[in-house]
């Protein structure tokens, strides 16, 4: 018997439009173009009253873009992503195969979760499952064709047997 993914809490969600669709396989593309840095760290300097400041993450242009897009386009469902016990699942496999309500998901709680844990959106970065995720919503027949194609654009992440070994903030 296969155990289901999808949180018992998403509601039916409406289909992403056409101008979602090709957003995510832009930034798809552009993603798995990027050559350097997803972001850093900041933070741990002196400050006027004698203490240290806070670390915290600043994303590459490009990974600023693309959360920012995700928090702003609608495509991330309301659920409770904190219970859902399959995400930790998830997160360590194959996402690139998921479904898309169950990628959209991931993405909410890959996404939401960088709120309350800084660093872990920034690991998701590193490790190309914001990618795979993206590229899960922006595979659409009309779409694809005028895309970029998987095989032609150089593969910069993590290979299926680094996938086990990835380590990521708690979710």
């Amino acid at each position: 018997m296969t155990r289901d993914l999808r949180p018992d809490d998403l509601r039916f969600l409406d289909p992403l439009t056409p101008e979602q669709i090709t957003h995510a396989a832009s930034l798809h593309a552009r993603l798995r173009a990027h050559r350097g840095e997803w972001g850093h760290w900041e933070g741990g300097k002196p400050s006027p009253d004698g203490g240290t400041t806070a670390y915290y993450v600043v994303l590459a242009p490009i990974a600023q873009q693309a959360y920012d897009w995700l928090i702003d386009s609608g495509v991330l469902p309301v659920f409770d992503w904190v219970a859902w016990s399959a995400k930790r699942d998830l997160v360590r496999g194959n996402v690139s195969g998921l479904a898309p309500d169950v990628a959209r998901a991931l993405l909410t709680t890959l996404v939401l979760q960088h709120r309350s844990s800084d660093g872990s959106l920034l690991g998701a970065f590193r490790h190309g499952i914001i990618t795979e995720l993206l590229g899960v919503l922006g595979t659409h027949p009309e779409v694809a064709r005028a895309m970029v194609r998987a095989d032609e654009a150089p593969e910069t992440h993590a290979a299926p047997e680094a996938r086990e070994a990835r380590v990521l903030e708690p979710i």
